[in-house]
């Protein structure tokens, strides 16, 4: 099966296997900015679509770019965040990771960050080879906070957001949660998650 790889405004690679998912995630990284990176049928794609239309064939959103954290979104029947329990915990009082998501900041935190890059990239190559929900990781699917309910009920084309400060289909937030004086995003020190504390559970 083919898949539109998606990043920043109007980046896409088609890909069809794992060596083409690979080169396209390493363009990604490259410039080792956080993104939000969507990994999409082509029907995902189509202008109007979403997700929550009807039966879809599942998605998958991870976060590349920052060398310590990353995160994991399956969009399939049952919408749910990846963790990886052996992840070093978030370290107290460290500020949301500001990934760029189609051109604008979203922050994502200890509810969503739960994974290290590589295994976000693991998860990629397992969803484009099986279709899917990746194994490596352990899931949430019932929490409020991450999934707002009306979030869930519709929204533009996954990997596009919202007008900021409006929940879109993924429930991504653009509202900064820690304001930095307008000195740029809140950035998570890369250091602070190389000392693992508590594990984060499953």
């Amino acid at each position: 099966m083919r898949y539109v790889v998606t990043w920043g405004r109007g980046n896409q690679r088609e890909i069809g296997s794992v060596a083409e998912l690979d080169h396209a995630l390493d363009e990604v990284a490259a410039d080792g900015s956080p993104r939000v990176v969507g990994i999409y049928p082509p029907e995902h794609l189509i202008p109007g679509s979403s997700p929550w239309d009807g039966p879809q064939p599942p998605a998958l959103q991870i976060g590349l770019g920052h060398p310590d954290r990353s995160f994991v979104l399956w969009l399939g029947p049952d919408t749910a965040v990846g963790s990886q329990p052996e992840a070093p915990s978030w370290p107290d009082g460290a500020a949301p990771i500001a990934f760029d998501y189609a051109g604008d900041p979203i922050f994502c935190g200890p509810d969503r960050a739960r994974v290290t890059p590589q295994a976000a990239r693991t998860a990629a190559r397992l969803f484009i080879s099986t279709g899917q929900r990746p194994t490596n990781l352990h899931w949430t699917t019932d929490d409020e906070n991450l999934f707002p309910r009306q979030a869930l009920a519709g929204g533009d084309v996954p990997g596009y957001p919202t007008a900021a400060g409006e929940p879109d289909p993924c429930g991504w937030s653009t509202v900064d949660p820690a304001p930095s004086d307008n000195r740029g995003p809140p950035r998570l020190d890369p250091g602070a998650l190389r000392e693992p504390e508590k594990r984060i559970p499953p």
